[in-house]
């Protein structure tokens, strides 16, 4: 009688772990689409990857450069790493359409660990256009890197 009692506690038991596991597993099924939203917005592909190096340091911050196929437009964020992750200076991030000089969003302010999004200009078809974006980063001595890239992800 105690046998059956013990194997009755246990199916009971391994039931509710069971369930318990389902719900959690949903849960973070469900709670994955949002935690893919990406720093520009949850129709931004991520497109491009691109270091900004110092001359004596090396990679200091990575500009990420994003797609939206809805919006038609571009997006870019400045991420430090290395020495000047964490560490609060200067960092910026400008893009721009190419052929549209004078309509650029930037964000460039002391931050500690990145700088953006920063949007190609509304309006702007990015579908056939070339881009453009620069970054730069004040490292813990007080030097600067930066780093550009014209006329990337064309059409």
């Amino acid at each position: 009688m105690k046998a059956q009692m013990r194997t009755a506690t246990r199916r009971v038991v391994m039931s509710i772990l069971a369930v318990t596991l389902g719900v959690v597993s949903a849960t973070f099924l469900i709670a994955s689409p949002a935690a893919a939203v990406g720093p520009c917005g949850s129709s931004y592909g991520h497109i491009g990857h691109y270091a900004v190096n110092h001359a004596t340091k090396g990679t200091v911050a990575y500009i990420d450069v994003y797609y939206s196929s809805s919006a038609k437009r571009n997006c870019a964020v400045l991420n430090a790493t290395g020495e000047t992750y964490g560490f609060n200076g200067r960092k910026g991030v400008i893009i721009w359409a190419e052929g549209y000089y004078d309509r650029y969003d930037q964000d460039d302010k002391d931050y500690s660990y990145y700088a953006g999004p920063v949007y190609t200009p509304a309006g702007v078809n990015m579908s056939g256009r070339c881009l453009n974006v620069e970054g730069i980063v004040e490292t813990r001595n007080g030097s600067y890197a930066t780093g550009q890239r014209y006329k990337v992800h064309c059409g």
